[in-house]
């Protein structure tokens, strides 16, 4: 079951303001951790149903894009911190926590022991050789 859209966003419509989306964000964002799992706003529930509800779906890039539009300082009073971090980061608190990779141990190769009396591929004579002060023998 999908929730609907909130209807003071369908009722802006095209002329919604910066404040109205900080406010339908702030209704449908969890305020604090740990999140609950439906949304504060809608009832949208976060585990069957996605990570963010559907005004949420549509609210987010808008404001993302509209952030600058509205005092810093505005935005950080209106929003907790929690909110203002989905708002403004990459993962959602509302999303499950990534999957963290299994690193498995490789084994520590070890290089095949070299003989001072086979020739490389730069092989160094004695005539090549730096002495301690840096000239050749």
């Amino acid at each position: 079951m999908t929730a609907p859209v909130d209807r003071r966003l369908l009722q802006a419509g095209l002329g919604v303001t910066t404040p109205q989306l900080v406010d339908l964000w702030a209704a449908h964002c969890p305020a604090h951790l740990p999140v609950p799992t439906t949304c504060p706003g809608c009832g949208h529930s976060y585990l069957t149903d996605g990570p963010l509800c559907p005004t949420a779906r549509i609210v987010r890039p808008l404001l993302r894009r509209r952030r600058f539009e509205t005092h810093h300082d505005d935005l950080i009073k209106a929003l907790t911190d929690n909110q203002h971090a989905d708002l403004t980061g990459r993962h959602l608190s509302t999303e499950p926590p990534p999957a963290t990779p299994r690193r498995t141990r490789r084994p520590v190769g070890r290089l095949p022991a070299t003989r001072d009396s086979e020739p490389g591929l730069f092989p160094i004579t004695a005539s090549l050789r730096r002495t301690p002060t840096g000239g050749t023998s």
